[in-house]
């Protein structure tokens, strides 16, 4: 029996889970209590924003995936991807510095 966290392989036992775009907004789903579809939506109401661009960081965070990879998962451009990073750090700084 595997570990939920590792894939079976067959020439040298277990290797790492390797995360997908969709694990990390599943999680940060969770954890907020926003849908999927509501982050990948149109919706500017902070409450389904605040997750979105914490699922964005947490995307850029894993270095795997283009901004432009992140924006296609949630049907924006790329430039959005940047700010939502961005806003994402300030909160963090401020948070830090409190």
């Amino acid at each position: 029996m595997s570990a939920p966290n590792t894939v079976l392989s067959l020439w040298k036992g277990h290797l790492p889970r390797v995360r997908t775009m969709a694990d990390i907004a599943a999680e940060v789903s969770e954890e907020t209590g926003i849908s999927v579809a509501a982050m990948k939506g149109p919706s500017r109401y902070r409450i389904i924003v605040y997750p979105r661009q914490e699922a964005i960081w947490r995307m850029v965070q894993e270095d795997r995936w283009t901004w432009a990879q992140i924006a296609r998962f949630f049907n924006r451009d790329h430039t959005t991807i940047i700010f939502a990073f961005r806003q994402v750090e300030k909160r963090n700084a401020l948070e830090q510095a409190a």
